[in-house]
């Protein structure tokens, strides 16, 4: 496979991965082993893309995702639900860089998976800082 259609391939894995971890911790206790084994398939597919890219950035511009500057119009296809959700949160950029550690991408997956439509009089969700 080209190099691009192998980086495009990887954009589009991560994107996956990162839906499948959000929704893994919206229907999920924190213990469950799919939780467990969704965010070491996310990590792996940062290492594969952190190896070039020491910072990746997930956007969401209308109703398109990007990652990397690129967008990935079949990825948005079948995601809806992420990009509402982020949406919804406020959420328009996700930089995660090199040496990101499975604490704080379940903290943040837990975050996303909570937000939902604000019903009147709920609070928003307050997101983790994270470094």
């Amino acid at each position: 496979m080209s190099e691009p259609g192998n980086r495009l391939a990887l954009y589009d894995d991560l994107i996956r991965r990162f839906a499948s971890a959000i929704r893994g911790a919206q229907l999920y206790a924190p213990n469950h082993p799919l939780i467990a084994r969704n965010l070491e398939a996310l990590l792996d597919t940062l290492g594969h893309l952190h190896a070039s890219h020491p910072s990746l950035v997930i956007g969401v511009v209308g109703d398109e995702i990007i990652v990397a500057d690129t967008p990935l119009p079949k990825a948005a296809a079948g995601l809806g639900e992420l990009i509402r959700r982020l949406q919804t949160g406020g959420i328009e950029r996700i930089t995660i860089d090199q040496g990101v550690t499975v604490k704080e991408l379940m903290a943040f997956m837990t975050a996303v998976g909570s937000l939902g439509p604000r019903a009147a009089g709920r609070e928003p969700v307050d997101l983790p800082s994270l470094p």
